[in-house]
């Protein structure tokens, strides 16, 4: 089992063979362990997410629930 990071890294590929072919090739090279380049990624993914739901929704309204749980 990966952890939740990885988990969301890995979920586009899922879904979308350019990403997985990318992450499959540098898997070997491509780590991710500070914890300041997962918090930039998790932050640009973030902002993209909200693009995308404005972009759907535009006119109509709509609700966001934020999970608050913290695990150590």
């Amino acid at each position: 089992m990966k952890g939740n990071f990885l988990e969301l890294l890995y979920f586009p590929a899922n879904h979308n063979e350019k990403i997985d072919k990318f992450l499959k090739n540098v898997h070997g090279n491509f780590t991710l362990v500070t914890l300041s380049i997962q918090k930039d990624i998790v932050n640009v993914a973030g902002c993209e997410t909200i693009k995308i739901l404005i972009d759907d929704v535009r006119h109509d309204c709509f609700v966001i629930l934020i999970d608050g749980s913290y695990v150590r």
